[in-house]
């Protein structure tokens, strides 16, 4: 007859949970990749951009051009910080059934075109105004910010690599 085993006291060691998998938590890798950098890059100039033009004393009575290039900068900065938040927590993981490389191509050149047009427009209309040439020029960066990372989306969509999986 054999006897019960035991209960050891042996400590057991749980490896802690990362978020690469399917998991949802931060995502440290994705911070540290291309994609993730631009990403930050796109919202700290986006602020910029909304500060620079957002400030102009003028913007509420003249309406306009200004508007629109508020309505694209702000619109492209809150679903920039979307896309940066699933990404970042992982949460595009359980939300299998969206193609995310596609929709990030697919948003990054539209993105890339709003800002590219806005900053065009603004350049039109910014007379010797020192904020509004700022916001030209951080307009500018952000349209190529956001055209590089359209590049990085379109080879890694070809490629048939997921977002966020860095």
């Amino acid at each position: 007859m054999m006897a019960p085993e035991e209960p050891t006291d042996a400590p057991t060691t749980t490896q802690p949970a990362t978020a690469t998998g399917g998991d949802i938590g931060p995502n440290v890798n994705y911070i540290i990749s291309i994609p993730g950098i631009l990403k930050i890059v796109e919202v700290v100039i986006g602020i910029i951009c909304l500060g620079c033009v957002g400030s102009f004393p003028y913007v509420t009575v003249l309406g306009g051009p200004y508007s629109w290039y508020l309505f694209v900068v702000s619109i492209c900065f809150i679903v920039t910080l979307v896309f940066f938040i699933l990404f970042f927590l992982n949460i595009h993981s359980k939300l299998q059934a969206v193609p995310w490389g596609l929709v990030e191509l697919i948003y990054g050149f539209g993105a890339t075109l709003l800002y590219f047009i806005a900053a065009c427009v603004l350049a039109a209309y910014t007379g010797n105004a020192g904020t509004l040439i700022a916001g030209t020029v951080f307009a500018f960066f952000n349209t190529i910010a956001y055209g590089v990372g359209t590049f990085f989306s379109f080879r890694d969509w070809r490629a048939g690599a997921v977002p966020g999986a860095a």
